[in-house]
């Protein structure tokens, strides 16, 4: 049986990092490493008078923000469901009483 673990490399703004993981989450980590790298891209080519290290900051500050946008879409999108269940909960129990 293959190990749980595993050791990969990922290029993170240009330099190489040897990360050691859980085997499942291997894509997550690559994606994650493609999606800073494109940050950095953008952050490069458009804000190119700002140094290396702000750069970075950026890339991670904007990372954060979109992770938090995204849990709290996801946390609405929860509390949706959640009524429209009640709702339909409530709509059941209804009918079923008449």
């Amino acid at each position: 049986m293959p190990s749980e673990r595993l050791t990969i490399s990922v290029v993170l703004g240009g330099r190489k990092v040897q990360l050691d993981i859980n085997r499942a989450d291997e894509q997550v980590y690559r994606n994650a490493a493609q999606r800073l790298n494109e940050m950095i891209s953008f952050y490069r080519k458009n804000y190119s008078e700002v140094d290396g290290e702000m750069i970075l900051l950026m890339s991670a500050y904007n990372a954060v923000v979109n992770h938090l946008a995204e849990k709290k879409l996801a946390k609405d999108d929860i509390d949706k469901l959640e009524a429209s269940f009640s709702q339909l909960s409530k709509e059941l129990k209804d009918s079923l009483s008449e």
